[in-house]
């Protein structure tokens, strides 16, 4: 037992000479770590500022261009990924952070972006060239009580704007006045080199299947029942973002594939054959699963009221 023990009390004094010899010839000692930076106000008011001039960047990148099954990826991978990277990093992550804040061109940089942001949602100067159909429309922005020709140059803010559009038209020899209340949003995207807003009066359109187009001679709706129509409009007649992302679930359309649009007829005993389109120029496709397309024809809105008759489909 005594022999036990003087080996275990050699190998523990083998071992201990070891680590002062790799610690000899190791490398100079660690330098004394540096003294903690801490965040003060204004390293935390600047990093605020960064945040939200980031957000309001961000904010101004039109909705379809982050959008897709990429981008879903990314925003599923961003968290995962850089939540690991700050657990790895984190104590350079905040020194470094501070110093960033506590740099004088940093600080100025950021009070400078944050002004010119809270300025430029106020004070009108992006110059917007609006597009209305029928031209002779006028225009009430925000509310006011100013009419604006929309052929002239509209000087708007960078907040969201809502449009109020007025027009005469001439019904049968009698004066009806139209109106139609749009929002314009992104106004920085179409003041430099975005695409300008275009809006259009909405038009009723019913469509009828008929056994003999012209004759008057209709099908029952059980044999409309199920058929739908593809819209497709020509390249001077797109349908603009506001008709797309607040009236098509009111007037019973749906998005379809290449910009077009579906418009289901009614099931039996639904009296609701007709919706709105933009005045335009549009082709459409009747059709139904498991027949046939029907043969595609051109649609001209712009009339108060227009049936639009098609073949049944085989």
């Amino acid at each position: 037992m005594a022999e036990t023990t003087a080996t275990d009390e050699a190998s523990a004094k083998l071992v201990e000479a070891i680590r002062e010899i790799v610690a000899q010839s190791g490398n100079a000692p660690p330098a004394p770590a540096a003294a903690e930076l801490k965040p003060g106000f204004w390293n935390v008011l600047i990093l605020l500022l960064l945040t939200a001039n980031v957000a309001f960047i961000v904010y101004l990148i039109p909705k379809e261009k982050i959008e897709g099954p990429h981008w879903d990826l990314l925003k599923d991978a961003i968290p995962v990924v850089g939540g690991g990277f700050f657990v790895v990093v984190a104590s350079w992550y905040k020194d470094w952070t501070v110093r960033l804040c506590q740099s004088p061109i940093f600080r100025v940089s950021q009070i400078a972006l944050s002004a010119i942001f809270c300025f430029s949602i106020w004070l009108p100067w992006l110059p917007v060239h609006v597009r209305i159909d029928p031209p002779e429309a006028r225009i009430l922005v925000d509310e006011g009580s100013e009419e604006l020709d929309p052929s002239q140059t509209i000087w708007l803010s960078l907040k969201p704007h809502t449009f109020h559009i007025k027009w005469w038209e001439d019904q049968g020899g009698t004066g009806k006045l139209f109106e139609r209340k749009l929002t314009l949003i992104r106004t920085l995207l179409a003041a430099f080199g975005g695409e300008q807003p275009r809006w259009a009066h909405l038009y009723p359109v019913h469509f009828h299947c008929a056994k003999k187009p012209g004759s008057g001679e209709t099908v029952n709706l059980s044999q409309m029942e199920g058929v739908s129509v593809r819209i497709v409009p020509d390249p001077d007649s797109r349908f603009d973002e506001e008709f797309l992302n607040k009236d098509l679930f009111l007037l019973r359309l749906q998005r379809g594939p290449s910009g077009s649009l579906i418009f289901t007829l009614p099931a039996t005993g639904d009296p609701l054959d007709s919706t709105d389109l933009p005045k335009g120029t549009y082709s459409f496709t009747p059709f139904k699963r498991g027949f046939k397309d029907g043969p595609t024809q051109q649609l001209s809105v712009g009339s108060p009221e227009l049936k639009v008759e098609f073949e049944p489909l085989q």
